[in-house]
């Protein structure tokens, strides 16, 4: 999972507001998710209580006005997608102590959508997005119709390393599949087919996908997909004792 201290840092970087749609395609126990509730929420205090500032604001947090706003944002804006059913349930109950955001977690493989051996998961997700979609009133033709090219945002820190298979079927929906079937390298095709056009993606990927030679077919993906803003060096030791991979963001 991702230290709590890395998951401020990225969403801080890409700061969601209540205008954005946010999606965790990995999204574990909720950290990512739960992250951007809390940025969300200390905007629409500012915005309620433009007076306060410090702890008089802080006081406001948790007030019957900002916590309507922000279970509203929570309802028809933040989406996490797990594979593991246990995990789905872990961050279904962080985000309902959060601030009851819990309506959008659902059990789904990321890689494999749309298609997926849960229809009635799937049937789930694409209410919850044309819900979203006709609250916020932000996308008029859409190119899928379902919950591809509908976000905002992505935070994410996908799974990644040899230990971790995808199924053949499921990584031949992808182009980067021509070269590797790793799931950290699906993931970022995945992530570009939920942005919207003009979305923003906040990731943690080994350090090979950045600086590997024999990498090099990726970055030309991501470039050109996608306008890179920064990749920031992550110290070897985040996330020990679990994993020694050197990443960055």
């Amino acid at each position: 999972f991702t230290p709590r201290n890395i998951v401020k840092a990225m969403v801080e970087m890409l700061n969601p507001t209540e205008k954005h749609r946010v999606l965790d395609p990995a999204c574990g126990s909720g950290g990512f998710i739960v992250m951007v509730l809390d940025h969300v929420r200390k905007q629409i205090a500012q915005e309620l209580f433009p007076n306060l500032d410090g702890p008089l604001l802080m006081a406001k947090y948790n007030s019957i006005e900002v916590n309507e706003r922000v279970k509203e944002y929570a309802e028809n804006s933040i989406f996490g997608f797990d594979f593991d059913p246990d995990l789905k349930k872990a961050a279904r109950m962080n985000m309902v102590m959060a601030g009851d955001g819990h309506a959008n977690v659902f059990h789904v493989n990321s890689l494999a959508y749309p298609k997926w051996d849960h229809p009635e998961e799937i049937a789930k997700i694409e209410s919850a997005i044309n819900r979203s979609l006709a609250v916020m009133g932000d996308i008029e033709d859409r190119y899928y119709k379902d919950a591809r090219g509908t976000f905002d945002m992505i935070f994410t820190n996908p799974p990644f390393g040899a230990k971790v298979k995808v199924e053949k079927e499921v990584a031949d929906n992808y182009e980067l599949s021509k070269y590797s079937d790793a799931p950290e390298v699906l993931f970022i095709e995945a992530c570009f087919n939920f942005l919207k056009p003009g979305g923003k993606m906040a990731i943690v990927l080994p350090d090979g996908i950045l600086g590997n030679d024999k990498l090099g077919y990726i970055r030309n993906h991501i470039i050109k997909h996608a306008k890179i803003l920064a990749v920031i060096d992550v110290p070897i030791e985040t996330f020990m004792p679990h994993t020694s991979t050197k990443t960055s963001i």
